[in-house]
């Protein structure tokens, strides 16, 4: 199973996307490759000290557009498609969603705009993957402004006071996507587990052959 997540900080695809992954895994067996780590300063698998994502917001903003060039393009390789399970949250969506706002760079009509970087990349998943299901995880406004002071991030990108128009950017992407298999799902009231519902629910006519076969495969197995 392909999937692409985004959606604003705490809008919760993380808690999301780990239920999805354990579901997964339990629907179809394997191990499902999941990627988590495009939001600046949080770039990699492995937790940064806070010195290291200290290190990584004093970097320039053309380096810090460049390594996230390397970042994305490494992400589409042959070498993780050609497994049977890739889930990447944020990806093109937090650089053309945080980018030109928060870290300058990926402006439009300047040299690496996010936006035209944004439908390359989706054109790029389209030919490597075309089975790929694009899931916009959202949260009312108020929700995402509890959930900041309740539970803060370490570095978190979004202020306060641009969480509607942040949102707003987010809603575009997401109309804007080319991904033709895609959902909407909005976790402002809804536990992990309805939210999980939900998905499978609305994942169920946008899986591929392949994934059908596998889980029945799985089934059978299990018995």
């Amino acid at each position: 199973m392909r999937l692409v997540l985004a959606g604003c900080e705490y809008a919760d695809t993380t808690t999301l996307v780990n239920a999805i992954v354990k579901w997964g895994e339990s629907a179809m067996g394997g191990t499902f490759g999941l990627h988590d780590h495009f939001k600046i300063p949080h770039l990699s698998h492995e937790k940064l000290t806070l010195d290291e994502q200290a290190g990584i917001l004093a970097l320039s903003p053309n380096v810090l557009k460049m390594f996230q060039l390397y970042h994305v393009d490494y992400h589409l390789s042959e070498s993780f498609y050609s497994d049977p399970h890739h889930i990447i949250i944020g990806l093109h969506f937090d650089e053309a969603g945080y980018a030109p706002r928060y870290f300058g760079y990926g402006m439009k009509d300047v040299y690496g705009d996010r936006g035209r970087f944004y439908l390359a990349v989706e054109h790029r998943i389209l030919k490597m993957a075309p089975d790929t299901v694009l899931v916009q995880v959202k949260a009312n406004p108020d929700v995402i402004a509890r959930r900041m002071k309740t539970d803060p991030y370490e570095n978190q990108v979004v202020r306060e006071e641009d969480i509607e128009p942040v949102l707003a950017g987010f809603e575009e992407l997401y109309e804007r996507s080319v991904i033709p298999r895609k959902m909407a799902l909005d976790t402002s009231t809804a536990t992990v587990e309805e939210t999980l519902a939900e998905f499978l629910t609305e994942i169920k006519p946008r899986l591929s052959e392949t994934d059908r076969l596998r889980m029945l495969t799985h089934r059978q197995l299990q018995r």
